[in-house]
């Protein structure tokens, strides 16, 4: 009775979990693909937030409330020098829309100069406005 079935729910439900550990099952770390699937899936909610304000359920605080959590993660990585799963996302996202787009001169022009004004907006490592930062900073 306690025989799993090849076809039993329960030994589905084993092999459905296996595919989605979130340790690797060598070494016992953190998969890092668990951590790069998440931020690919944050990257979707927040254009689908985008869409939705072509919908009635549309909803701008939360729009820019999301993009400037998204903003800070993807500083918070750059700055850090690791280039985390966000960075790697938004280069994965850049390079979706870039391959769609490129032989529509129409699209290209204004997506480059979308893309270069938020570029703008976040500090380069090693940069005047990163370590004006730095000193201004004090906790007291």
């Amino acid at each position: 009775v306690n025989k799993l079935d090849k076809g039993s729910l329960a030994l589905q439900i084993l092999s459905f979990s296996e595919k989605f550990q979130l340790l690797d099952p060598r070494s016992r770390t953190p998969d890092p693909r668990v951590a790069h699937n998440a931020a690919l899936i944050e990257v979707a909610a927040g254009l689908t937030a985008i869409i939705q304000l072509l919908t009635p359920r549309r909803n701008f605080i939360f729009l820019v409330i999301y993009w400037q959590y998204l903003q800070t993660r993807f500083t918070l990585e750059l700055l850090a020098d690791q280039g985390g799963p966000m960075v790697s996302a938004f280069y994965r996202l850049d390079a979706a829309i870039l391959t769609r787009i490129s032989s529509i001169p129409a699209l290209l022009g204004p997506y480059t100069k979308l893309k270069s004004i938020l570029a703008s907006q976040i500090p380069k490592p090693g940069s005047q406005a990163d370590s004006s930062t730095k000193k201004r900073c004090s906790i007291m």
